[in-house]
């Protein structure tokens, strides 16, 4: 992976921890684990952002779950 690439990618997962610190403060995941926080923070990121075809292929990989498989 490029430096850029690599930038990238920690700049999304450092979102996707605020999201889940967000998300934390909320009624309604209270009790959830940090894991599944950042799970769903993570996807949130995900569609925030263009689908991996758009983005030239780029990778990211959040919680073990790889983005950049092929759409429907």
């Amino acid at each position: 992976m490029t430096p850029v690439r690599e930038a990238i990618a920690a700049q999304l997962r450092q979102f996707a921890e605020e999201v889940a610190a967000a998300l934390a403060e909320e009624p309604q995941p209270r009790g959830w684990s940090h894991e599944d926080l950042l799970m769903l923070g993570g996807l949130h990121v995900d569609h925030a952002t263009p689908p991996p075809r758009e983005r030239g292929g780029f990778s990211l990989c959040l919680v073990g779950v790889a983005t950049d498989q092929p759409g429907p």
